[in-house]
């Protein structure tokens, strides 16, 4: 189910920025930044790339979740996608959301996707 839009730009150092959207019955989150993770280094792999935050009403930036951007290769093709992990006290769950780069290089929609209930 798709839930909103994430937009890819870059800049004049090459680095990759990304703003987006999502909307549920629930939330919406409208112009939410990913701010790349100054912890993530080589020794730290697994550490997010990326922090996201979200201006509230009084302008500050907080902090509500984290994304992790990956390229792959998939039956000979190239792609990229940014894992997206949103959370905050005010949500009744952690909203787990992907944005896969489609056709258009810039605006990757976001698709969000119920986990399987796991078996006994």
């Amino acid at each position: 189910m798709e839930i909103g839009l994430l937009i890819k730009s870059k800049f004049d150092d090459s680095s990759l920025k990304f703003h987006g959207n999502i909307q549920t019955m629930q939330h919406t989150i409208k112009d939410f930044e990913l701010h790349r993770n100054s912890y993530k280094t080589e020794e730290t792999p697994k550490h997010p790339d990326f922090i996201i935050y979200y201006k509230n009403r009084d302008g500050a930036l907080i902090k509500i979740g984290a994304a992790w951007y990956r390229e792959y290769i998939r039956n000979g093709i190239s792609g990229e996608m940014v894992s997206l992990t949103f959370d905050d006290p005010s949500f009744d769950a952690t909203i787990h959301a992907t944005a896969f780069r489609g056709e258009d290089e810039y605006r990757w929609p976001i698709t969000w996707r119920r986990e399987r209930s796991k078996s006994a």
